[in-house]
């Protein structure tokens, strides 16, 4: 997680975490040239921060867009934690 974002969450301000990350996505969309490492590791944040305060569609929506990004070039370790992780937040969502 962005260092700011994280330093947010730790004070218990999970929403100002999330602007940072959300700030994040909205200028990686405007770069000239797409950095999938930025953006796959910006959507995990969004989505872990999304899940922390229980908004599981949201969630579910920037794993989904981070998984996206990697597809077709997984090693298994990689498709093991994308199961895993959807197996999680669909038993939360129950």
């Amino acid at each position: 997680m962005n260092i700011s974002a994280l330093n947010q969450l730790r004070l218990g301000d999970a929403g100002g975490a999330i602007t940072i990350e959300k700030e994040i996505e909205a200028q990686s969309l405007g770069l000239a040239q797409s950095d999938f490492r930025l953006e796959y590791v910006n959507r995990l944040n969004l989505a872990r921060l999304y899940r922390k305060c229980g908004e599981l569609g949201l969630a579910e929506r920037y794993y989904s867009e981070a998984f996206d990004t990697t597809s077709g070039v997984r090693p298994v370790t990689d498709l093991i934690y994308v199961n895993v992780t959807r197996a999680i937040l669909y038993g939360e969502q129950g």
